[in-house]
């Protein structure tokens, strides 16, 4: 990674930090109708206002930019459940929360819109950007989950399992029965989500109280 990115420069006044959020509202516009690949930095910096010099001196390339917009979304994401005092022992508690938390962002924001612009990226950059959007996003809300997996097993409150499986595999419960149908234009309504999500984890918390390591 380079080291621009890694030590970014600091936005030491509101203006500076205004400036920085214009360019990552313009960049997000431009790259979800553009592409990654398609995608003009001039235009980005048009709708933005302010230099290209700016542009580059607050995130390097463009390649900088785009991975920054996605660290931005994916900050909003999973920060609040990276907070003390968030996971509890109350297990059905911590994963309603959780889920509930995944599925909103999932459906209300435009995390589908970023999974098809990653997805479909095919230029030089691809397997930076894919590798970059699925260790900020997806393995970071995975390793979240599965963490505190590992706490409630220690805790004895669930049976020993592949905690890093289980996390998977909640998620994907949670998600399964709509995440086609957003890709296709077609979200669910509060009342089917909660009822997935529900299901879901009664199932899950059955199998995780009951689970016995070694075949079926």
């Amino acid at each position: 990674m380079p080291q621009w990115f890694e030590n970014p420069p600091p936005c030491r006044t509101r203006r500076g930090e205004a400036r920085r959020q214009r360019l990552l509202d313009a960049a997000a516009e431009v790259f979800m109708e553009q592409g990654y690949a398609g995608a003009s930095v001039n235009e980005i910096v048009r709708r933005a206002g302010g230099s290209m010099s700016t542009l580059y001196r607050l995130f390097g390339s463009k390649l900088g930019l785009f991975e920054a917009m996605i660290a931005q979304r994916t900050e909003a994401v999973f920060a609040p459940f990276e907070a003390d005092g968030v996971w509890t022992d109350d297990v059905e508690a911590s994963l309603l929360a959780y889920g509930r938390h995944i599925q909103s962002r999932l459906v209300e924001g435009d995390a589908v819109e970023i999974f098809r612009l990653v997805v479909s990226e095919r230029g030089e950059d691809r397997e930076r950007i894919q590798s970059f959007f699925y260790d900020a996003g997806p393995r970071r809300g995975q390793r979240l989950l599965a963490d505190y997996l590992r706490t409630q097993v220690e805790k004895g409150r669930l049976r020993a399992m592949d905690c890093d499986m289980a996390a998977c595999q909640f998620i994907d419960m949670t998600r399964a029965p709509f995440y086609y149908r957003l890709l296709f234009g077609d979200p669910p309504g509060q009342a089917e989500r909660e009822r997935a999500l529900q299901q879901a984890l009664a199932l899950f918390l059955h199998g995780a109280r009951a689970f016995r390591e070694g075949p079926v």
